[in-house]
């Protein structure tokens, strides 16, 4: 059955149990049906069996009414989340009648057949109507505990909680809909929370009936029209709105303390039926946003938040046709640099509370189910490991990993593996089989301990236990003047001009326009202005209240078409209301009917007959402008086209002020000035371009066009980024510039310092013009050869444990040591170059270090973390691979306390160290980048010794100690291994005090060798003739500066 269907027949359905209507009944409830009721053990039958619900409701409460707010279809079942409301004048459960006002949620799920409920389980919201007419109490916080001593560390009073929990306790707390524990007075607590653009309707939102306190909330444009405005401080104060009123909710009952948002996911296919909840197609405007979301959202203090973040869905979700059971395989380069980037700047730059794991698969394994995503790079590489840091489900995306990815054989095993993987908080249900999980032995009590320890401890941030600076917010918070004007505000600076042939906008009184006509679907639109994950706002202003109530003109309404329509019976109605007027304004574009979660959309043209009642509207030969409402783009071509459409804007999803706003922007009461974060296609995209495809890049033989700006390879309709305005703008430059920069030279002197490995450079202008100012922002950035995601060590982030200085380590039962030398003015969010110096037979550790490390420390300046380990009996016999093992414990303790760039590790000695370089080489290929052995030799071994390595080698032609040619056999190694061209190398005269330096020819990308024969002894800085100071450290340095 289509999914419009099964919405037409939900709909039919609530105007059944709205009026109690038994024909209407007839129509949509089969007789075979079954119906699963809360408290009863035997399920009710037939369309009499819901007559009885029905029944029982309207004996309690007689004006019961429920509304839809969101539905979720997949195949015959839909999932309906509703909300009740009502008067309690009669009994109910025992409870005598109050005359208390309610209002509940219920989430039911449905199954149809030949377009009639076949069943239903029905899924209210019990606790909240016994909440509201008073038979229970609220839940206090839990007394006489632990928990509640504040005379003990955080991390004390959450153990003590957990480990008071019983195994059925906890269990229950680990997913969205927590139970608490009455017995220790734990409240309940609903995870599940929204606030995309403002708080959302969710599980965990309620709603009270207007016009009572916290009936409604602040209702901002969808972030896809933000970002259109390109100001980030923007961004920031509509999050800071948007935490504030959560709090306020929350405070008082009325939400959770965390919210799942922002969606972060970037829009890489026009047709995502998401989209409009995110900034953009471009990764850096998304980090943007991120970096000034969520500081907004959660406050700048970690450990005492607002309400707690929640970026969303990680990783690689952006498509809803399919989405429970898809599996992706980017490229490294993609995943690293596009799907994962915005997520990585949500972990590492903004101290966010939650990430959510998607529903789709990643190579194979569930997102939710991923080791890799979850434990490796989210929290070992990005540091997502403060005790308060968890990771949430989408919901049911556990259950899927058994239901649609067939990855476990059972749900009781997908819970199992998802919560081994690292998804502590589950919004579903499979986590109530964790007891099986157990039983199975395919989980342990500990795991379930760690993701509740994680879970109470971000509830302390938020002071759920014991306030804190925000438990004052309440409704006098909620939908301030302020929060109003910034709404508007918002909604005009994303609005984005298209066209504007000669100047018809912006209308002005001059123009001596008596009337105007709107003609579309958005015309008188409203909650259509919201777009998805809306909530209630405080009001709703459609464009033809604002023109009938703010405009000088008579106005002339009429929809002319529908969204979707096929029917022309309201084309003579829209022309003869345009034809009367002097200028015609049509209002149309998409809705949530046509993209939204579930729905992608098929097509990227604009739907129904729209174009048709805008060409007919264009025939009259009036002043035409069309404004195009919705998230993604529509193929605009034959409006652009089209001489009869003076003036072309898009709106997207404005919200409560969006009426306003437009009518402000069209008559320049406010100059318009938004561009697109998107790229608009051509409808043929959608043809030639699979919206499975997930590759970026374009095909070489031309086959694929690729995605985004940065790779389409099509003429777009509008690129990224286009936006007209009504002003011209003049500039001249301060000095004259050239045409073209080497990038290299541009950024040589420019240095991040910030956690991402990137640099960035700003040029900001500022225009000004008649009407406004326009500014624009060049970045340029500078991306490694080097973008997996496992590049940087897992110790980034972390407070500084190490210090200059000497450690011991034991290593096979061996007391080990080694000297660290941090660079001054360390920067824990800095990753570093991390360099080894082995010292010669009979040298110390200490040698290397007074040594400078063979000269090089001071040419790093402060970039690199130096490393001088101490040998056995003063040298590297390297027996078994000993020292090869000390080399991977300090490794491994040096990534796990230092920020490491795991790219840039070097290691460099003479003699006896040379040898150690030597063999570090052969053995660690994979982690060193480049080495540097000065006067070695075979000596510490060459095991494996068959893979690449940049390598560079000096020896001295005089050498007594190791033969040069003991240099030249292990320096050959190499040259075979890197496939260099194979040469015999000049060397210098005895006598002549010179240098000669060969780079071979030929070797393979990225491992060069080079080898400087010298004309001296057994020594480590090599000197020429009437040199004051060695050439050594300089070449070394320009060797290893090839990786920088």
């Amino acid at each position: 059955m289509m999914a419009a269907n099964l919405r037409q027949r939900m709909d039919r359905f609530l105007d059944f149990i709205n009026s109690g209507d038994e024909s209407i009944g007839r129509e949509v409830v089969s007789e075979s049906a079954v119906f699963h009721v809360p408290f009863s053990e035997q399920p009710l039958t037939g369309l009499a069996g819901y007559m009885q619900i029905l029944g029982m409701m309207r004996s309690s409460f007689p004006d019961v009414q429920w509304s839809i707010d969101e539905t979720v279809i997949e195949g015959d079942k839909v999932v309906a989340k509703f909300t009740l409301s009502g008067t309690h004048k009669g009994e109910f459960f025992g409870v005598p009648p109050t005359g208390r006002k309610i209002q509940a949620r219920a989430m039911n799920i449905y199954r149809f057949y030949e377009d009639k409920i076949l069943e239903e389980t029905g899924l209210p919201d019990i606790f909240a109507i016994m909440l509201q007419i008073g038979a229970i109490k609220p839940p206090q916080p839990p007394q006489c505990h632990k928990v509640c001593d504040t005379s003990l560390s955080i991390t004390e009073r959450v153990k003590s909680l957990v480990d008071s929990l019983t195994l059925e306790e906890k269990i229950l707390n680990v997913v969205d809909a927590s139970a608490g524990s009455a017995r220790l007075g734990l409240p309940p607590h609903e995870w599940c929370n929204e606030a995309t653009h403002g708080v959302g309707s969710a599980p965990g939102v309620q709603f009270t009936e207007k016009p009572a306190n916290f009936s409604y909330a602040t209702s901002f444009p969808a972030p896809i029209l933000t970002a259109a405005s390109f100001d980030d401080g923007l961004v920031r104060k509509i999050a800071g709105v948007i935490g504030k009123e959560g709090r306020a909710f929350a405070n008082n009952g009325f939400s959770g303390f965390d919210f799942w948002a922002p969606n972060i996911n970037p829009f890489r296919d026009p047709r995502w039926g998401r989209g409009q909840e995110t900034p953009g197609e471009d990764t850096f405007v998304v980090q943007s946003y991120i970096r000034n979301f969520i500081p907004g959202l959660q406050g700048n203090d970690p450990e005492e938040k607002q309400v707690i973040a929640t970026c969303k869905h990680y990783a690689v979700y952006d498509l809803e046709t399919g989405r429970y059971g898809n599996d992706y395989n980017p490229s490294q380069q993609d995943l690293a640099d596009y799907f994962l980037a915005p997520f990585k700047t949500c972990v590492r730059d903004t101290g966010v509370g939650s990430v959510m794991c998607a529903y789709n698969a990643v190579d194979g394994i569930p997102s939710c189910a991923s080791e890799y995503l979850l434990e490796q790079v989210l929290r070992q590489q990005w540091n997502f490991t403060a005790d308060y840091n968890y990771v949430v489900s989408d919901c049911d995306a556990v259950t899927d990993i058994w239901r649609y990815h067939n990855f476990t054989d059972t749900e009781e095993a997908a819970a199992s593996v998802a919560m081994n993987a690292g998804t502590d908080l589950e919004c579903g249900s499979s986590y109530l089989k964790l007891n099986e999980s157990l039983a199975a032995s395919q989980i342990t009590a500990r795991s379930i301990d760690r993701s509740l320890t994680r879970l109470y401890s971000a509830l302390f941030t938020v002071g759920f236990f014991d306030g804190g600076k925000y438990s004052g917010l309440d409704f006098s918070d909620v939908s301030t003047p302020e929060a109003q004007a910034l709404a508007y505000q918002a909604a005009v600076e994303g609005m984005t001009l298209l066209k504007n042939d000669q100047n018809l906008l912006p209308i002005r009184s001059s123009h001596n326009y008596k009337s105007i006509a709107l003609i579309g679907p958005f015309a008188n639109a409203t909650t259509q202005m919201q777009g998805d994950y809306s909530g209630v706002p405080p009001y709703l202003i459609s464009p033809l209240q604002a023109f009938e109530t703010h405009s000088e003109w008579e106005i002339n309404y009429s929809v002319g078409t529908g969204i979707n329509n096929q029917s022309t019976a309201g084309f003579g109605p829209a022309l003869a209301a345009a034809e009367k007027s002097d200028l015609t304004i049509y209002l149309g574009g998409i809705d949530n009917s046509i993209e939204a979660e579930t729905l992608d959309r098929t097509s990227l043209t604009w739907p129904g007959n729209q174009l048709d009642m805008v060409t007919q509207l264009s025939h009259l030969h009036k002043p035409l402008i069309v404004v195009q409402f919705g998230g993604g783009q529509l193929d605009d071509s034959s409006l652009l086209q089209n001489e009869g459409v003076q003036a072309l804007v898009w709106a997207g999803y404005p919200s409560q002020s969006g009426g306003t706003a437009l009518l402000d922007v069209l008559t320049g009461k406010k100059s318009i000035a938004g561009r697109l974060p998107v790229t608009q296609y051509p409808a043929s995209y959608a043809d030639q371009v699979s919206i499975f495809d997930i590759n970026l890049r374009p095909a070489l033989n031309g086959s694929y066009p690729g995605r985004t700006y940065k790779w389409y390879t099509g003429k777009p309709v509008i690129p990224f980024g286009y936006g007209l305005h009504y002003t011209h703008f003049d500039f001249e430059w301060e000095q004259t510039l050239d045409h073209g920069y080497n990038i290299q030279n541009l950024v040589a002197s420019c240095r991040s310092d910030g956690p991402i490995n990137d640099t960035f450079i700003w040029i900001i202008m500022i225009f000004t013009g008649i009407v406004g100012t326009l500014l624009f922002q060049f970045a340029m950035t500078v991306m490694g050869e080097h973008s997996s995601p496992s590049t940087i060590s897992s110790g980034c982030g972390k407070a500084l444990t190490l210090h200059s200085g000497t450690y011991t380590t034991t290593v096979n039962g061996k007391q080990r040591q080694y000297t660290l030398t941090i660079p001054q003015g360390y920067n824990p969010s800095e990753p570093y170059k991390l360099m080894f110096g082995y010292h010669w037979l009979g040298g110390t550790m200490q040698d290397v270090v007074s040594g400078s490390y063979y000269g090089i420390e001071p040419l790093a300046g402060n970039s690199a973390v130096f490393v001088a380990p101490q040998g056995l009996n003063n040298g590297w016999a390297n027996s078994g691979g000993e020292d090869i093992t000390f080399t991977d414990q300090m490794l491994s303790t040096l990534e796990n306390a230092l920020c490491i760039d795991k790219t840039q590790v070097y290691s460099m000695g003479w003699s006896y160290g040379g040898a150690m370089s030597y063999a570090l080489a052969c053995a660690r290929p994979d982690v060193f980048r480049a080495v540097a052995v000065m006067s070695g030799a075979n000596l510490s071994g060459c095991s494996p010794g068959s893979q690449p390595v940049a390598y560079y080698a000096q020896h001295g032609v005089s050498d007594s100690v190791l033969p040069f040619t003991l240099g030249e056999q292990i320096r050959d190694t190499f040259v075979k291994d890197n496939a260099c061209t194979a040469t015999n190398p000049p060397a210098p005269a005895a006598g002549s005090g010179t240098h000669i330096k060969t780079e071979y020819s030929g070797c393979s990308s990225g491992h060069p060798v080079w080898w400087v024969a010298f004309d001296g002894p057994h020594e480590p800085l090599a000197t020429d003739a009437g040199a004051s100071s060695s050439w050594t450290p300089g070449q070394i340095w320009s060797f290893f500066s090839q990786f920088f």
